[in-house]
């Protein structure tokens, strides 16, 4: 006979087995879950950033939009671009390059204060959500 070595010893390791064998299934199923909830908050905080970005660009959106329309007479239908004074900077003269998705140099400034608008509602909100993401994670 082997010291120590039993038949049992088998039994016993096919106990262990039977109850650790479901605890790591759950732990890997946990572990998994938390992974991918993690990775979402991640996700939506990096996104969330990105909007707040956006949000505090809204200075300079509304400030285009103003030297659209105090210069609209500058912008006939068809023109492309114009060089404009920017009395925020001293009068100096700075050319103006319309986007091209838009059809008027006034059709691209309503679009941006709609914009900005948008921008400034959103913010505040946008902030809440980055400081529970920010907390979350």
């Amino acid at each position: 006979d082997d010291i120590g070595m039993d038949d049992d010893d088998d039994g016993f390791n096919d106990d262990i087995e039977e109850i650790v064998s479901p605890l790591l299934e759950e732990y890997d199923a946990w572990y998994h879950a938390l992974d991918q909830a993690l990775q979402k908050l991640e996700k939506k905080h990096k996104s969330l950033e990105s909007e707040l970005v956006k949000a505090q660009n809204v200075e300079a959106t509304v400030m285009r939009a103003q030297l659209l329309v105090s210069n609209l007479y500058l912008f006939p239908r068809g023109t492309k671009s114009a060089w404009v004074p920017d009395w925020d900077n001293g009068g100096v003269e700075m050319e103006v390059v319309l986007d091209p998705q838009y059809d008027s140099a006034a059709a691209e400034a309503d679009a941006l204060f709609a914009q900005a608008r948008k921008l400034k509602r959103g913010s505040q909100v946008v902030q809440q959500l980055l400081e529970e993401t920010a907390g979350a994670l």
